[in-house]
């Protein structure tokens, strides 16, 4: 897996740790119904993306603009200065955001088992304006317009990921992950 400047793999496994012990304190489970998923998986983005701040070079962006995350020790020019946080609990979804752009973007995938959270895949590209398509919203819809990766874009979040329980994959995804590892997956 490939990371921004400032990120490594263990300040990374450090980060999710420590957000997972976060939401496991909080002890919300969607699934039960004290909260929608929809915002959950806003509340993951978020921990993540404070986790991440708390153990690499990137600080959190306080200001509403894209990004979540920025490395202050890179130029605001530099290919790796910001990153963009999203979660969700749908395995190889591809990128959608209200805020799409260039620059480097990371998907936290989560699983709900038992009342607890499980991250089951981190997905990370850097992505260009072009690898974005806008979804109108429909008549008389009160939700804000979103944007999603083409499928070129979600193809290279899928490729550059990491997957940290195997038994959570889709069938399309375990064939994506043992063809560009040419190795086969247990099924459990």
């Amino acid at each position: 897996m490939i990371l921004p400047q400032g990120l490594t793999h263990d300040q990374l496994e450090k980060a999710l740790n420590r957000a997972l012990v976060i939401l496991d304190q909080i002890g919300l489970d969607p699934l039960s119904g004290d909260i929608q998923m929809n915002i959950y998986s806003g509340t993951v983005s978020n921990i993540v993306t404070k986790a991440i701040a708390e153990t690499s070079d990137f600080e959190q962006y306080k200001d509403t603009a894209h990004p979540d995350l920025y490395n202050p020790t890179l130029d605001l020019s530099h290919p790796d200065w910001g990153l963009e946080m999203k979660a969700t609990n749908r395995i190889g979804k591809g990128a959608e955001s209200h805020n799409p752009g260039k620059g480097w973007f990371m998907i936290v995938v989560y699983n709900l088992a038992d009342g607890q959270t499980f991250i089951t895949q981190v997905e990370v590209a850097q992505l260009e304006k072009e690898d974005w398509v806008i979804h109108d919203r429909a008549e008389n819809s009160s939700r804000t317009r979103t944007a999603i990766t083409r499928e070129h874009a979600t193809r290279k979040l899928r490729e550059n990921s990491v997957y940290l329980d195997e038994r959570y994959t889709t069938p399309t995804l375990r064939k994506v992950l043992e063809s560009k590892a040419q190795i086969q997956l247990p099924l459990e």
